[in-house]
């Protein structure tokens, strides 16, 4: 599903990774594994996303690695917002201890498979 018509609230989810792929100058994407509370009805359980931004623009990523794993009990995400424009969707994920910003064609949220 497209990013920007997801309701899954990010707060207190995890990210766990961080993956861009491709070479300069050819198409590159980014890939966000997070686990994620799917509903606000108090589930006890995060499940495991995958946020793939295909056709990436550009990408920022500042984090103290201390911080974001003191709160990944707790969940290091504060918030997710996604901007649009005229070609490109810009994502931003605050974390308790950094900040991701990346600007691509389109991000898309699945439940990602794990092994």
């Amino acid at each position: 599903m497209r990013l920007a018509d997801q309701g899954i609230d990010w707060h207190d989810g995890n990210l766990v990774d961080v993956h861009v792929a491709g070479l300069p100058g050819m198409k590159q994407t980014v890939r966000l594994f997070l686990d994620l509370y799917p509903d606000e009805d108090g589930a006890d359980r995060r499940k495991r996303y995958l946020c793939t931004g295909e056709g990436l623009k550009r990408i920022l990523f500042a984090a103290e690695t201390g911080r974001i794993r003191m709160h990944s009990k707790s969940g290091n995400i504060d918030f997710m917002r996604v901007e649009s424009g005229a070609d490109t969707e810009i994502l931003t994920v605050t974390l308790f201890g950094g900040v991701v910003e990346a600007e691509a064609q389109s991000f898309h949220l699945t439940e990602a498979a794990i092994k």
